[in-house]
């Protein structure tokens, strides 16, 4: 969508495919080169898994199965769940009560 301009935002914005759904696919085809190697398919899926992690929750399940799909990855897999899931050390920092108490001390 880059590289077309304003020409393919509006056919965007008037087709029946969600928004998302383009956004995701212009990722995939970016990142993935011809989409032939399991490296291709995988490196399409991580870049594809950065915008999917940003949608709202509510659409996230749907796009994890599209994508899955098109790149031929099973949907219930380690691997896919690897993908879209923050790094262990993020979360855990995220998830753990601050040492720090309301002073900032």
């Amino acid at each position: 969508m880059r590289y077309q301009g304003c020409v393919a935002v509006r056919e965007a914005l008037l087709s029946e495919t969600l928004l998302a759904d383009v956004v995701v696919d212009a990722r995939i085809e970016r990142s993935g080169g011809s989409l032939e190697f399991f490296e291709q398919r995988w490196a399409a899926a991580k870049a594809a898994a950065h915008l999917i992690a940003r949608l709202p929750p509510d659409q996230i399940a749907r796009q994890v199965t599209r994508v899955a799909v098109r790149l031929d990855l099973h949907p219930g897999t380690d691997a896919v769940t690897a993908i879209i899931s923050p790094p262990t050390e993020i979360a855990s920092r995220a998830a753990a009560p601050s040492a720090l108490d309301d002073h900032g001390n």
